[in-house]
């Protein structure tokens, strides 16, 4: 009764069935955002020996495995559940939470994924199903604590944060303490996230994301013409090229493209990534201009003071 009864409320609200043009280019953001969500475990490897290629076999790598998990489970869900009542159930939830509310109490937030644990009749769906999201939130989790643990880990050992989060631990050779304060970072925001409503946090960290893509898209389009000379191609005064224009400012300026797209959308579609409020919005200036405040007063504390390198054995060891 609930199945028919979410298609029949989310007729009633307005809900369009079906696929669409439109809607394929409104969902580019989320692949995007969920692209860079998986370059983040690149950046525990540290200092790679051969980062470009790495980084492109990598990249390779893992958008073959997102089109193949999608895809699998794209057409699993699609079998299972349908394309109208997932599309019925995400735009319910997000356009009448009380009329979606009236109808069940399983939660928006278990998507298409926990209604189809439910209306499976065979058990190896079930499993497939049910270890889908678990799997998943395993994987991103430690990809969050190992790259937050590399950055804590990072901002010590250059003296922004306290000497003794860059401490390497002689047993396990790992940094404990950072590692400690990333875990506990995860779980306040979980706890946040089970008893707050995170949709404004959710959009304003989509777009921070998006402008951070942008930042970079825009240093890749202009650094050819303006420090050439970081980027040449060893032995020789030039740069890589692509019909003569420089390889980095063409990627740059289509990614730069991508990127504004993908702001674009993210502004204008509230209804997927959540809406914007003067307190979100204020938060999410806050954020962006930590950097800089933070960049000046590390620059004009080591300008002020020499720092002198750790001698002990646990720096060295690290």
């Amino acid at each position: 009764g609930a199945y028919n009864a979410i298609i029949a409320g989310a007729k009633s609200n307005g809900v369009v069935f079906g696929t669409s043009i439109a809607a394929a280019v409104a969902i580019i953001p989320f692949m995007v955002l969920n692209y860079n969500g998986v370059l983040y475990s690149y950046y525990v490897g540290g200092e790679l020996r051969r980062p470009g290629r790495t980084y492109i076999i990598a990249s390779t790598i893992s958008i073959a495995l997102l089109v193949i998990v999608w895809v699998g489970i794209w057409a699993l869900m699609r079998w299972r559940v349908g394309l109208h009542f997932m599309q019925a159930q995400t735009n319910l939830s997000a356009t009448n939470g009380d009329a979606y509310g009236n109808i069940t109490d399983l939660s928006a937030t278990a998507g298409g994924l926990g209604y189809g644990v439910v209306l499976s009749g065979d058990p190896i769906t079930k499993i497939l199903l049910a270890i889908a999201v678990p799997c998943a939130e395993v994987a991103v989790n430690l990809a969050f604590v190992a790259v937050i643990t590399r950055v804590l880990f990072a901002l010590a050992f250059d003296r922004m944060l306290p000497v003794a989060v860059a401490d390497v631990n002689e047993r396990t050779h790992s940094p404990i303490n950072a590692t400690f304060i990333a875990v506990a970072g995860g779980i306040l925001f979980s706890i946040l996230a089970t008893y707050l409503d995170l949709a404004n946090i959710v959009a304003n960290l989509a777009l921070f994301v998006a402008l951070i893509l942008l930042a970079g898209a825009i240093s890749a389009l202009v650094l050819p013409f303006t420090r050439p000379e970081l980027i040449q191609k060893p032995g020789t005064n030039d740069v890589d090229r692509i019909g003569g224009v420089p390889a980095a400012a063409v990627w740059g300026g289509a990614t730069t493209i991508l990127a504004a797209i993908v702001i674009l959308l993210i502004v204008t579609h509230s209804s997927v990534f959540g809406k914007f409020s003067v307190e979100s919005v204020t938060t999410l200036a806050l954020v962006l201009l930590a950097g800089p405040v933070i960049y000046l007063i590390a620059r004009g504390v080591r300008s002020g003071s020499s720092i002198e390198p750790r001698t002990s054995t646990t720096s060295a060891e690290t």
